[in-house]
């Protein structure tokens, strides 16, 4: 994927701000970046549009904006008729995409090019960092950028956009991380559930099962954010009709129970009630992430102090054999069974395998295996994960 000129202005905008060498580097190379062209007027971008034979007026500008979604974009087509050669000097094509950057974002600020749109995304993160109420609320106004350049292009997916704007962050990853800043901001200031439920319940009606990933994370956003808003009934019939239409949606279940006995969801929780529906998860066929289940009914009979549920989970033995098959160059393919007695283990006495059998693996790997795995190569397990996040922890 290449970066647009935006991000890569970006990149070296930052290392030039923490390298004095660096500096001084682009300076004796005469390379402008767009932090420096900010300082000029309108007349000065004009002017030097004018250098190259490109003659704009604030008409003109408007009818590529309605064109075009970036400066860029604009450059490449200015550039293909342009009188005089700019093609020898990179400064020259600085310039002309300054200036188209500059005057739309000074010109026609409320119509967002994809430049606006990344930089205002990136003064979201730097906000973040000292007042995260003023981050939430310069990202809701990115988001309704993104809306607009969305429907603007014609694409319909995420994925699609990451591909027209190329930027400096990664959209899928941005909305993450607006709804982290929004469930965080939402702690002492309640009218950030409703700022939150709003914007995810919008996700969910345009982006909803393009991606199962992202559809889940914003469910569950919607969920919580209902359930802080104090609208709990509602919140209930959100996760009862999901999980009715994706009972194996393991975290579904967990943050349904969660609702019930984490303290920054609920001053009084009901234990009984949480209890139930991760027993209900865990009771569905096939349920995803099954061990996550497991481990959070295993933190919450520890919470409500029943040691006696946790030491007779503990008191099953479990006994694991673990063989090795080739499943392809440089990987093998481990598998290991467990064997929990006549009797089997009842749902309610289930706890997460120990790290005996990871370790059992990890040693059988140093066994068998004739090179050292890097901690970020893939694990030879074949689990798909790196080999620092699974066999190698």
């Amino acid at each position: 994927m290449s970066f647009s000129f935006i991000a890569m202005n970006r990149v070296v905008e930052e290392k030039a701000a923490r390298d004095a060498a660096y500096r001084a580097e682009l300076k004796r190379n005469g390379k402008v970046l767009l932090s420096e062209a900010r300082k000029l007027s309108d007349d000065a971008l004009l002017s030097k549009l004018a250098e190259f034979g490109i003659a704009l007026d604030r008409e003109g500008l408007r009818k590529l904006v309605d064109k075009f979604l970036s400066a860029e974009a604009i450059f490449r087509e200015a550039i293909k008729g342009c009188r005089r050669p700019i093609a020898r000097s990179k400064m020259g094509e600085d310039w002309v995409w300054f200036a188209f950057t500059l005057l739309w974002e000074r010109w026609f600020p409320d119509i967002p090019s994809t430049e606006m749109f990344d930089e205002r995304m990136q003064e979201g993160y730097r906000l973040q960092e000292r007042d995260l109420a003023a981050a939430c609320d310069c990202w809701l106004g990115v988001w309704r950028d993104f809306l607009t350049l969305l429907e603007r292009s014609g694409v319909r997916s995420i994925a699609e956009f990451d591909e027209e704007l190329r930027g400096t962050q990664f959209v899928a990853n941005w909305v993450q991380d607006l709804d982290i800043a929004l469930s965080n901001a939402s702690v002492g200031r309640p009218e950030y559930h409703r700022q939150r439920m709003r914007w995810a319940d919008e996700f969910l009606q345009r982006f909803g099962g393009h991606d199962s990933h992202m559809t889940e994370l914003i469910r569950w956003a919607l969920g919580e954010a209902t359930w802080g808003s104090g609208e709990r009934a509602q919140a209930e019939s959100l996760f009862e009709a999901w999980l009715r239409e994706d009972p194996q949606w393991g975290w579904g279940w967990i943050a349904w129970s969660d609702l019930h006995w984490f303290p920054r969801h609920n001053a009084r929780p009901d234990h009984a009630r949480a209890e139930g529906l991760l027993q209900r998860g865990l009771a569905v066929p096939g349920v995803r992430d099954r061990e996550e289940l497991i481990t959070r009914l295993t933190d919450l009979y520890k919470k409500t102090g029943r040691s006696d549920e946790v030491a007779a989970l503990a008191q099953h033995a479990t006994k694991a054999r673990t063989t090795a098959t080739v499943a392809g160059e440089n990987q093998l393919r481990l598998r290991t069974t467990f064997d929990f007695g006549a009797e089997g283990l009842p749902l309610e006495a289930m706890l997460q395998p120990s790290a005996e059998p990871r370790q059992r693996h990890f040693e059988l790997l140093q066994t068998v295996s004739q090179r050292k795995v890097g901690r970020n190569e893939p694990c030879p397990c074949g689990s798909g994960k790196k080999f620092k996040h699974c066999c190698g922890r």
